[in-house]
């Protein structure tokens, strides 16, 4: 906002002393005017620019730096397994918490630039949402969901996840807007969460009628055949399992190979309790 604001005005001013001055007809200045206004904003938006990639090149630097650590974590674990899944889970939660807080103190830094851009803030908002909802802080993650710019479907379905989870009102409204905006295989994720909630709420008549929607819009598989499951009163079948990760980053339900591995890990511990009784 403010580089468009210098813009017009250094217009302005070249336009008035090209005319008044320059002793110019005064289309010519006129015209001399926008040119300047254009190339000003060419400019500045180009310095605006350049200073914004460094900062996202370093918060890009410091995801990937922490990436990296996870992968790590998860070999070492791999080859020299110490303790069970829980244990291994809070260790690489620490290790990616860690790095997602230097990725929002990083943010910070473009905050002096909002005044330059209208759409920045709400740019910023947008990724803040995400780290802070990946580190399941989600009442943050909400607040900035207020101010976030919604450009993709997997910010629309954590916006969405959101609402669930922090027991919102208005998760009715936002597949409203989401599912008019988003066409094609962009909305299959869209109406995924909205039925599977509606499933949890024990909504099935509702589901179906969004499934019935979604297998219209979407052509998609899963879809499709989550809404043959209701129909056909096989709630059981119901499952966005097949969307795979992308599904699994809304922390809606864990993953079903994850969660077996849960169960085994009990069920030896039993065992093994039940060995040390006898013995």
């Amino acid at each position: 906002m403010l580089g468009l604001g210098i813009a017009i005005g250094l217009g302005v001013i070249v336009s008035i002393l090209s005319i008044f001055l320059g002793d110019i007809h005064y289309v010519w200045g006129s015209l001399l005017g926008l040119l300047s206004l254009a190339i000003s904003q060419v400019g500045l938006g180009f310095l605006l620019r350049k200073r914004l990639n460094v900062i996202n090149l370093n918060i890009q630097s410091i995801m990937q730096e922490g990436q990296l650590q996870v992968q790590k974590k998860m070999n070492t674990f791999q080859m020299r397994p110490v303790g069970g899944q829980k244990t291994m889970q809070k260790v690489l939660e620490k290790v990616q918490f860690g790095f997602i807080e230097k990725a929002l103190e990083a943010t910070k830094d473009m905050e002096p630039f909002f005044k330059w851009s209208f759409l920045l803030k709400k740019q910023m908002a947008s990724m803040r949402m995400q780290f802070y909802f990946q580190m399941r802080d989600f009442e943050k993650a909400k607040e900035c969901a207020s101010e976030a710019l919604i450009m993709d479907n997997q910010s629309a379905c954590i916006r969405m996840a959101l609402e669930y989870k922090t027991k919102g009102d208005n998760l009715d409204k936002l597949f409203l807007k989401y599912s008019k905006k988003f066409k094609g295989e962009n909305a299959e994720l869209i109406y995924a969460l909205y039925s599977w909630v509606l499933v949890k709420n024990k909504e099935i008549e509702r589901a179906i009628e969004v499934l019935a929607e979604g297998k219209s819009k979407t052509i998609s598989p899963i879809i499709s055949d989550n809404w043959e499951a209701l129909v056909n009163g096989k709630i059981r079948y119901f499952s966005n399992s097949r969307l795979g990760n992308p599904w699994y980053a809304f922390m809606l339900e864990e993953p079903k190979q994850d969660r077996m591995k849960q169960r085994q890990s009990k069920g030896q511990k039993m065992k093994r309790g039940q060995a040390n009784r006898n013995f």
